[in-house]
């Protein structure tokens, strides 16, 4: 926490990663755009409901777009997804008990 507070304060990007290959990979990113237009980086989401489901639940590490696709078709809507238990998770292909 201080750490975030000291950089802040002090102007400093703060870059948190899993590994030092996920830093680096985070830092050329970063470089590459260094000297772009907020509007070029941004990512433009599609606004129908699959599309935003779809980029929500993809930035969890372990989801890919097919396993977004089933837990649509099993579970029908994210309010049902949140409500449902990790027995119930399991269950939908692609999922599993490992991304549970």
């Amino acid at each position: 926490l201080e750490i975030h507070k000291y950089a802040i304060m002090n102007g400093i990007t703060l870059i948190v990663s899993w590994s030092p290959e996920e830093s680096a990979r985070y830092i050329e990113t970063y470089h590459s755009y260094e000297h772009k237009q907020a509007d070029n980086i941004q990512e433009r989401v599609q606004g129908d409901y699959m599309s935003r489901l779809t980029d929500v639940l993809t930035t969890v590490r372990a989801i890919n777009k097919t396993d977004v696709a089933n837990l649509s078709t099993n579970l029908g809507s994210l309010a049902s997804l949140m409500a449902a238990s990790k027995e119930r998770l399991a269950l939908c292909p692609g999922v599993g008990p490992k991304k549970v």
